[in-house]
């Protein structure tokens, strides 16, 4: 059964009025970088640690948000790679120091039709835990037929913190209402209905584990994951995840093993199904001194839903400190890469819902590659690169990677209907290759930089191109706050050519025949300025696209042009 979007609602009466009765837990406050924190923690370089190359900036980036709020409080992640802090909870120091607002409310207007609110609630400041919620509306509407957005999330969520151990949970529901209007507008028009994609994400997680204890050589956690995924076209996803480690020290070494069962199915509207699940274990050790940190391990994975394999991969890595300041390190990983219909449609919201089993994806694309939903195996990746901070207030890295895939995806337009995307696989065998560099300034509260770039190459098999995939992305972030009534966001992203497929006519004996569209690179800047009239109340104007280009990340699908967007922020 699908759900309504009025629903989302009314999922949150229990779980709001449960937390209501006293769960004691914190939402955590977005504080100016005042001191230097040096975590000693296994080191894994993936972009995702790493300040993101967005392809057009969030209505909702925290880097807009006043500097004393952010909305996501901090969660105690299980992460699998590192050792025995993995599990950390928030310093009881820094919790003594929020001044975390009760109630948080946003709202702003600009062209193109843009509704912007926002509210946020949470509990006093608590070494004992907190609890919190908070809501967020976002709604736009271009000026092309059916160019209109919806996007909506609420989250209820909270943590207590016990005497060695603690327990946190969250409750979230998210929906997002797009429209396929990527079609000729000159030969063609469609009401709404017929062009609505409505996504709707409803999930829960529960997290338990110890303290940070350096007289306990024992670390371990659990977290437990269930989320539900349905469109508009009755396709419905649900995923349930389990995860957990346990790790003990001695000496300069660390004994480790986490392990993961992440059960995905995919249920089509037609009555056909996907299924993506796998378990994996991943048994360690680090070793570490001054000088040097060693991880030697092996990821066994074991894919148990549409295919049934088991393999084992290395995952291995050494950090060497060479002088302060310069850093080198390498590794070899390999994993099973587990794909959703649920993150997919986070890349790409005009994903075909209309989905049948037998006939998914481009015809022109090959038969091994019409699968909507299928793993990407990493058969191996190798990194290696420089990293290091020259100064407390400045750091850098730089990296290279290459890795050999299958099953890697890309989005492709349909043939018949070039306003519907279908995923395409690359066979075995396909490589890439990736460099990235970034470096970080910050002075204070009052002024910091983040300067990025990321270039990516492929070797592909079975497939022609790497759709819509660019070769050069770069980014510059800053932020500067000339007094204590100003704040000034700036940012400047480039997005290199991208490669899409377009169709000739079906013919009286033949098909339509693919060629190749080249997209052409282009430049986002944003700019947000907000004045504080005092501690409570600030006012603020953003834009977003200055240079109103009609740019595509997707074929057909050219984004918004220029849009201001302004109004009022209250803390209390």
């Amino acid at each position: 059964m699908r759900i309504q979007s009025k629903n989302i609602y009314q999922l949150f009466i229990i779980p709001a009025t449960v937390i209501a009765l006293g769960i004691p837990l914190r939402a955590q406050q977005k504080t100016p970088i005042t001191e230097q924190v040096d975590v000693i923690r296994q080191y894994k370089p993936v972009l995702g640690d790493a300040v993101k190359i967005k392809k057009s900036p969030s209505y909702f980036d925290e880097n807009i948000q006043p500097s004393n709020l952010k909305y996501s409080y901090k969660n105690l992640r299980l992460l699998k790679d590192t050792a025995r802090n993995t599990i950390i909870a928030d310093s009881l120091k820094a919790i003594d120091s929020l001044n975390s607002p009760f109630l948080y409310l946003k709202a702003g207007a600009g062209n193109l039709n843009t509704a912007l609110g926002e509210i946020y609630l949470n509990s006093r400041p608590s070494k004992n835990g907190s609890y919190g919620a908070w809501f967020k509306h976002l709604s736009q509407r271009g000026k092309l037929e059916n160019q209109q957005f919806f996007h909506e999330q609420a989250e209820i969520f909270g943590k207590k913190i016990l005497k060695t151990n603690f327990i946190s949970g969250s409750f979230l529901a998210e929906e997002r209402q797009v429209h396929y209007y990527g079609y000729d507008h000159a030969l063609s028009s469609f009401t709404k209905s017929a062009t609505k994609q409505n996504l709707i994400n409803i999930g829960a997680i529960a997290e338990f584990g110890s303290l940070v204890d350096s007289t306990n050589p024992l670390s371990y956690g659990l977290k437990i994951h269930g989320n539900n995924f349905t469109d508009h076209y009755s396709n419905s996803e649900n995923l349930y995840e389990a995860s957990g480690l346990v790790g003990y020290i001695i000496g300069p070494f660390s004994f480790n093993f986490s392990s993961q069962v992440a059960y995905n199915k995919l249920n089509l509207q037609n009555g056909g199904t996907f299924n993506t699940s796998v378990f994996r274990a991943e048994p360690y050790i680090t070793l570490q001194n001054k000088l040097f940190r060693l991880k030697a391990g092996i990821n066994i994975v074991n894919e148990f839903g549409d295919k049934k394999k088991v393999l084992v991969f290395p995952d291995a890595s050494l950090d060497l400190l060479l002088s302060y300041g310069f850093n080198l390190f390498g590794g070899i990983k390999g994993d099973v890469l587990q794909n959703t219909y649920s993150n997919m449609t986070e890349k790409n919201q005009w994903i075909n819902g209309y989905i049948n089993v037998n006939n998914i994806g481009s015809p022109l694309s090959g038969a091994a590659n019409n699968l909507l939903l299928a793993n990407t195996r990493q058969n191996f990746d190798f990194f290696a690169g420089i990293k290091g901070a020259f100064t407390p207030v400045f750091n850098y890295r730089a990296q290279v990677e290459t890795g050999v895939y299958n099953n890697l995806y890309f989005f492709i337009n349909q043939p018949n209907a070039r306003q519907y995307f279908s995923t395409v696989y690359a066979g075995n065998g396909t490589t890439k290759e990736e460099f990235y560099a970034e470096v970080n300034y910050l002075a204070g509260s009052k002024f910091r930089i983040n300067i990025n770039l990321d270039y990516l190459d492929f070797r592909l098999k079975g497939i022609a191109e790497a759709w819509h995939t660019p070769k050069l992305k770069s980014g510059i972030w800053l932020q500067f706050n000339p007094s204590s009534h100003w704040m000034i966001n700036g940012s400047l992203y480039y997005t290199g050519e991208q490669k899409a497929a377009g169709y000739t006519p079906n013919g009286v004996d033949f098909g339509p025949t693919q060629y190749t569209l080249v997209l052409p690179a282009f430049t986002d800047i944003s700019l947000g300025i907000e004045y504080r009239i005092n501690k409570k109340i600030s006012l603020f104007i953003n834009g977003y696209n200055l240079l109103n280009t009609k740019y595509q990340n997707y074929l057909n699908y050219p984004v918004l042009g220029l849009n201001a967007l302004g109004g009022i922020s209250i803390t209390l």
